[in-house]
């Protein structure tokens, strides 16, 4: 899959990356890999015992005072050694490959996929818990609209009187219910015959187009059954625009991620917000999406980094799964996961 950070970003450092020569790229990469396993200031001889270069520790420090110049590194007292910028984090995600996972890593999610027998919300909400795990971040998971998907099974059940609820099964396994109110009492024998009728309608088809093929049919049945199938048809349509399945794992995890007291607060009120994490996820189109600090559309920390995939279920509209991490988040690893499981999610719904 591409890895992909956000353009407008990319395109703003592109002048930058042309001046960035190799042997500031090879140092650069190196402290920014080593600040992420351990995140400390990094002294010139650390770097240069790191990066592999045949050059002195001079030289590494006169390198170090050019990229601080440039906003490539900071530092943090003047006799510590140096930490990357967001600056620098963002050239490293653009030029990073994803890592090679371990296989013990790679048979755990394997074999969760090759067991699994859940229905399309708890295999999505087990899948996040796997991904949380997995990573050791919070995981998000959204799972497919109904918009598109055609629909497989279409049922009334008769609730009371004038009461009837619709349950709507989707090709990709998901299941919606909603009750019809009627200013009428209904017999079970017209909520069958609704049923019949209802069917025809939408099973085989999305839902979106429903009233148009309910207006071409003529039905030939008892003007209550009619206004029910009308009711229900109404209901598909709704039904199908309710708002996607999001499923957040590993919420208690920023404790023991993030450094500063006030993030952990910060993140963990964001994953309070079901809109604002859906916000985050929403501009992925196919392939891995990164973004960092400022490139995201949030105001309440700059410690933030999400990295997500959509994944596919068939013919239809697929998902989408991420994971939220600080700056310092294993970006290598944690791609290869997302491709691992996107990639077997996709395969699990037959894509």
């Amino acid at each position: 899959m591409p890895v992909k950070s956000n353009q407008a970003t990319a395109n703003l450092f592109v002048m930058e990356r042309l001046s960035l020569d190799d042997r500031k790229a090879t140092i650069l990469s190196s402290l920014v890999e080593e600040y992420i396993r351990n995140g400390d200031a990094l002294s010139s001889s650390a770097v240069l015992e790191l990066s592999g270069l045949s050059v002195s520790a001079a030289t590494i420090r006169t390198e170090f005072a050019a990229l601080e110049r440039d906003g490539w590194l900071d530092q943090p007292h003047t006799s510590a050694g140096r930490t990357p910028t967001e600056k620098a984090f963002r050239w490293y995600v653009d030029h990073t490959k994803p890592g090679l996972l371990r296989v013990g890593t790679r048979r755990t999610i394997q074999e969760f996929f090759g067991a699994s027998g859940l229905d399309l919300s708890r295999l999505l909400k087990a899948t996040g818990e796997l991904l949380a795990d997995v990573t050791r971040y919070p995981a998000i998971v959204i799972g497919p609209a109904l918009l598109d998907a055609n629909i497989r099974g279409a049922n009334l059940v008769r609730m009371g009187e004038s009461m009837v609820m619709l349950v709507l099964v989707s090709d990709t396994g998901k299941v919606t219910q909603d009750l019809i109110h009627l200013d009428y009492v209904v017999s079970d024998g017209e909520v069958d015959a609704a049923e019949t009728e209802v069917a025809e309608l939408l099973v085989g088809f999305d839902a979106n187009n429903a009233k148009a093929r309910l207006k071409d049919r003529q039905l030939s049945v008892a003007p209550t059954i009619e206004r029910l199938v009308s009711a229900a048809v109404t209901a598909a349509e709704r039904s199908s625009t309710l708002v996607r399945d999001v499923h957040i794992s590993g919420a208690s995890r920023p404790a023991s991620i993030w450094e500063d007291l006030a993030s952990v607060h910060r993140v963990l009120e964001l994953l309070e917000r079901e809109a604002t994490v859906l916000s985050l996820l929403a501009s992925v189109e196919s392939g891995i999406v990164i973004q960092i600090g400022t490139d995201l559309p949030l105001s309440e920390t700059s410690d933030l980094a999400v990295i997500s995939s959509s994944y596919e279920t068939g013919e239809h509209n697929g998902g989408i799964i991420g994971v939220l991490g600080p700056l310092r988040m294993d970006y290598r690893r944690t791609i290869s996961v997302l491709e691992e499981v996107s990639e077997s999610l996709a395969g699990y719904f037959g894509s």
